[in-house]
């Protein structure tokens, strides 16, 4: 059985950027078996970093799968760096 609990987000900490953020106060339900599976495999201790982490996680595949479709089939695990330091030795 999946244990589901509620925890409110209450972090007010600025982000510091160039570009512009809103912070949003939420209510989510999480899994609490993968959350802690997450803090784990991260390290992370704040579950608002943990989310974040996640939620930069998912754009990052998003945007290899993305680059993939357009480039071939071959997959790619290479961070943003990686693929800068690519571009600049062509």
């Amino acid at each position: 059985m999946v244990q589901i609990f509620r925890h409110e987000l209450t972090s007010t900490e600025s982000i510091k950027s160039d570009e512009d953020y809103v912070l949003i106060r939420t209510t989510v339900e999480i899994d609490e078996k993968l959350l802690h599976e997450a803090i784990a495999a991260t390290g992370t201790k704040k579950k608002r970093k943990l989310i974040e982490l996640a939620l930069q996680e998912v754009i990052r595949q998003r945007r290899l799968e993305r680059l993939l479709q357009r480039l071939g089939k071959t997959p790619l695990a290479l961070t943003a760096d990686e693929l800068q330091r690519m571009r600049a030795d062509d």
